[in-house]
């Protein structure tokens, strides 16, 4: 493969994996409501592998 070729090749194979990444993260979020078991700050949250994603009581839409 010359150069510009398998530059190509490599781009595309991590453009691919990030896109199926990105689909496995997004459909592994589950939000938890917070009966007292959280932050009183938080309405709702959700934890992944990254960190906690947290919808505070204060948002009236998301």
């Amino acid at each position: 493969m010359s150069g510009s070729r398998t530059f190509t090749a490599l781009v595309a194979a991590f453009i691919a994996t990030a896109v199926i990444n990105a689909q496995e993260s997004a459909s592994s979020l589950r939000f938890v409501e917070n009966k007292g078991q959280l932050d009183e700050r938080a309405r709702f949250n959700a934890r992944h592998s990254t960190g906690t994603f947290m919808i505070p009581r204060s948002t009236s839409t998301v």
